[in-house]
């Protein structure tokens, strides 16, 4: 028979306030998202042991199953996704609600996780805006628990060691393809339920008794401290740059494992430290407290329009706290006990009733576009700049080998001018090149265009933490520039745009150390941030002594400043709120942000003349202020691009830049 642990809440303790510490921002636990790691084994242990129960006993039923995880589930999911979307009403323009709309249909279908997998592209939107973002957890669960119940039923059939074979086999196999394609595409190894399932069939080994029981109190504490150890290591050693989850998840899971296990022996120290009552009372409210937290994070941003103070973060955390209590009080227990046939239909009647309620919310404003009546044109013109299309994506950028073998570049300019420069970088380069093919049509120029996602436009240099494809992307993109100056000698001018102050530093400003690109070559074989610098400058050399040979010009331009939040975002919200906040970044910022990198420009500069750095700050910024609005109009298209009306302030250097072609003796 099943009997309660409190060591099990204690450690749902342990794995849910690292996921609302790490989610707050407070820089206290850097790989806190372990937690969530933690989760799955707990669920898995747990679960498994019921239905082990009753298997044995010949009491399994799947509508008891269900009815269960209804009633566990459901209730508390109901009344947040409920108050999440009274605030997402008020409080998101129209693009995001529509968005949010789609997450609540999605969440309804417990496909979430699919459905964020799905809408992780480069210029989607950040992630930290997204309501519903952290129900991925509890799709992969329900997913899984869709298919594990009837294969354990089947598996029971042959017997325990066929149970234990069974599951043995599964979570090797699924381990094997999570560390396989994290170095891959670590979003898919994220999101998706096959790649996460090893977690759980790690708690479902511990219920079917795979390593012997621990009787000697010794062993009991060494195992277990150990386990409390390994989840300490992963929440405080982990980060940003983690490959993540694959290998790395399984310090924090067989950390939880070995707790879990040691404590089925018997009492030891971490268990009685786990067992405490602060503990276990913030064990018993975690469901609540991991459903409560990220809505009232993500709405309170919404809400500041600026990244939160420290206190206002405090003050999320204790009102997570609070709705959480409420919640597990006043939602959660009510549901809890057992029920009538009755009883049983009526619960089944009202969740499908509910879903089928919050699928029809969803697509409503999925529809209805957000149902932009709720808002003046003031507000919808702010926020117009997000639903642009971005010109010649699908022509021009992220080409690949496929596309470049069969001369299928992006070609601007008159087509019968010759080839005379051309345009080489990341999404940053991306973003001016409606403006350059305006410019080189008027000027007679022809220019080829290369760029691809997070890709520096340097030779031998490789973004390591991107997923593989994106890597590929990358290295076919950067070897084309290289065959097209040998094809092509009348290419006079290379013109190499990138936001170098990422490379350079590693990390983002606004939000610290939010996807970091770390990069490495011959010589730095792991990346780390703190060796992109190193990195970028020998990529710089090796590109310029390369490309830079028959008299070419390479010109680069300075970064773009990057601003605090998505700018056209920030302005509806702004509007909607009635308020009238200043997010443009401070030019001394900006200063110091590019410091090392324009010293790298200038080392570099002195041992090759044909490298030219043509400066932004002087169109883009003033003294104290970096622009971010142009008569009311957004300059940028979220954080860091820049949107079309950002480009027109640039084209003046642009069409410097392709003036001197004519200078160049190109033919």
């Amino acid at each position: 028979m099943l009997t309660y642990r409190r060591d099990v809440d204690g450690l749902r303790a342990i794995a849910v306030v690292p996921v609302i510490l790490f989610h707050a921002r407070l820089g206290i636990f850097p790989g806190g998202y372990v937690g969530v790691d933690v989760f799955f084994v707990i669920s898995g242990f747990l679960i498994t042991s019921l239905l082990r129960a009753e298997l044995d006993s010949g009491r399994f039923s799947i509508v008891r199953f269900y009815e269960r995880r209804i009633a566990r589930i459901f209730p508390a999911l109901f009344a947040m996704v409920a108050s999440a979307s009274a605030a997402a009403w008020w409080l998101l323009p129209p693009d995001e609600l529509r968005e949010f709309g789609q997450s609540v249909t999605a969440t309804a279908v417990f496909g979430s996780n699919i459905f964020f997998w799905l809408e992780s592209g480069y210029f989607t939107r950040a992630a930290e805006n997204l309501p519903l973002l952290h129900t991925w957890s509890l799709a992969v669960e329900e997913q899984y628990y869709v298919v594990f119940p009837p294969l354990l039923w089947l598996l029971a059939r042959a017997g325990r060691r066929a149970i234990v074979q069974g599951l043995v086999a599964l979570t090797a196999l699924s381990l094997a393809a999570a560390i396989w394609m994290v170095g891959r595409d670590a979003q898919q190894a994220f999101y998706l339920p096959h790649l996460r399932a090893w977690e759980l069939f790690l708690g479902a080994l511990l219920a079917y008794d795979l390593v012997p029981a621990l009787t000697a109190r010794p062993v009991r504490e060494v195992v277990a401290g150990a386990g409390l150890l390994a989840i300490a290591i992963a929440i405080f050693a982990y980060g940003h740059e983690t490959p993540f989850p694959g290998l790395a998840a399984l310090l924090p899971c067989l950390g939880a494992a070995a707790i879990i296990h040691a404590g089925s022996g018997g009492p030891t120290l971490t268990s009685r430290l786990l067992s405490t009552r602060v503990a276990v009372g913030i064990g018993l409210i975690s469901y609540s407290l991991y459903l409560w937290h990220w809505p009232l994070f993500v709405l309170q941003r919404h809400y500041t329009i600026l990244p939160p103070t420290r206190l206002e973060s405090l003050g999320a955390i204790a009102a997570t706290f609070l709705a959480a209590w409420l919640s597990w009080r006043y939602v959660e227990r009510p549901f809890r006990g057992k029920r009538s046939a009755e009883g049983r239909r009526r619960l089944f009647c009202a969740a499908g009733a509910v879903l089928a309620l919050f699928i029809t919310v969803g697509l409503a404003a999925h529809f209805k576009h957000g149902f932009p009546s709720r808002f003046s044109v003031q507000v919808l013109a702010t926020g117009a700049v997000t639903r642009e299309d971005l010109p010649l994506r699908e022509r021009c950028f992220q080409l690949d080998e496929k596309r470049y073998k069969a001369g299928d570049f992006c070609r601007f300019g008159p087509p019968d001018a010759p080839l005379e420069f051309i345009l080489w970088g990341d999404s940053h380069s991306f973003m001016l090149l409606q403006a350059l093919q305006r410019l080189s049509e008027a000027g007679r120029h022809g220019g080829v265009f290369f760029g691809s996602t997070a890709c520096p436009p340097l030779l031998g240099v490789d973004p390591s933490n991107r997923s593989r494809a994106q890597r590929k992307l990358c290295m076919d993109t950067n070897a084309e520039v290289l065959a097209t100056l040998k094809d092509h000698p009348g290419i006079k001018t290379v013109i190499m745009v990138a936001r170098w102050g990422f490379y350079v530093e590693g990390t983002e400003t606004a939000l610290a150390a939010r996807d970091p690109t770390l990069l490495i070559d011959s010589q730095q074989k792991e990346g780390s941030s703190i060796h992109n610098h190193d990195v970028v400058e020998r990529g710089l050399r090796h590109t310029l002594s390369t490309i830079g040979a028959s008299g070419r010009r390479v010109v680069t331009f300075e970064s773009v400043p990057e601003v605090m939040v998505n700018v056209p975002d920030a302005m509806s919200q702004a509007a909607i709120m009635g308020r009238v906040i200043d997010f443009a970044p401070p030019a001394a910022d900006y200063r110091r942000r590019q410091a090392r990198t324009l010293a790298l420009f200038e080392r570099v500069r002195a041992d090759h003349p044909e490298f030219e750095v043509i400066p932004l700050s002087d169109v883009l910024c003033d003294e104290n202020h970096c622009r971010v609005i142009q008569d009311g109009k957004p300059l940028y298209y979220d954080d860091n691009h820049l949107s079309p009306l950002g480009v027109s302030l640039l084209e003046a250097k642009l069409a410097a830049v392709l003036d001197a072609l004519e200078g160049d003796g190109a033919p």
